[in-house]
């Protein structure tokens, strides 16, 4: 009986190892969603410094996302982060961005805003570094009108004969960025100081969990 008792226990012991182990990948990211097949998508979820969520479990949910880029592309007033697509303006790969960290304010950076009807971008730009950060906020209203909310509740299909059921949310694995601003900087000076500007268009490419991307940039 207590042999039985040990073999119960050390069961429930792997279970719970087990189950702590699908929660991250070697990388400690996070599982965020299912592929079509489903198969775990991992990421961090788009918790940073500053919170977000990169998941939307309703309707009427903003996506919400924390961000850091690393490697960007900048050109005179206007730069380039991560993968864009071929649709878009510069495709390609313009260094990696990370969803997570937030606001990073570094020395010799540019901070800048924006906020139309379509969401909000709040963000540190570093040229000479090529790193930018922030935060950008999504309208569910224009989720829905650029088809995101199309994944919701859509069957996800078969993994292993076994149906997967059905869609209960839909989560952004990447962005991509292309934003264009208007600012002061002339690169960091002596002291390092902060600047600011202003962002004239911040285009945002979003890449989902279903392994497609939003055919439109969002426009903020």
């Amino acid at each position: 009986m207590k042999n039985l008792s040990k073999l119960l226990m050390a069961g429930l012991i792997a279970i719970g190892l087990s189950a702590c182990g699908t929660a991250t990948n070697p990388n400690g990211q996070q599982i965020i969603g299912y592929n079509q097949n489903g198969t775990p998508i991992y990421g961090n979820n788009g918790i940073g410094m500053m919170g977000g969520n990169a998941c939307i479990t309703s309707m009427n949910q903003p996506l919400s996302l924390s961000f850091t880029a690393q490697g960007i592309d900048a050109v005179q007033a206007r730069f380039f982060a991560g993968n864009i697509p071929q649709f878009g303006t510069a495709a390609g790969a313009h260094g990696t961005i990370s969803l997570s960290g937030g606001m990073q304010q570094t020395a010799g950076s540019i901070s800048m805003q924006k906020q139309s009807a379509n969401g909000s971008i709040n963000m540190t730009l570093n040229p000479a570094a090529r790193t930018a950060s922030g935060m950008i906020q999504i309208s569910p209203q224009i989720l829905y009108q650029y088809g995101v909310m199309n994944s919701m509740y859509s069957n996800t299909g078969y993994n292993n004969g076994y149906n997967t059921g059905m869609n209960s949310q839909v989560c952004v694995t990447s962005i991509a960025l292309d934003v264009v601003y208007v600012s002061s900087y002339s690169g960091a000076n002596m002291y390092g100081q902060m600047s600011t500007g202003s962002i004239s268009t911040a285009l945002v490419y979003l890449y989902l969990n279903n392994g497609q991307v939003v055919q439109a940039p969002v426009a903020l």
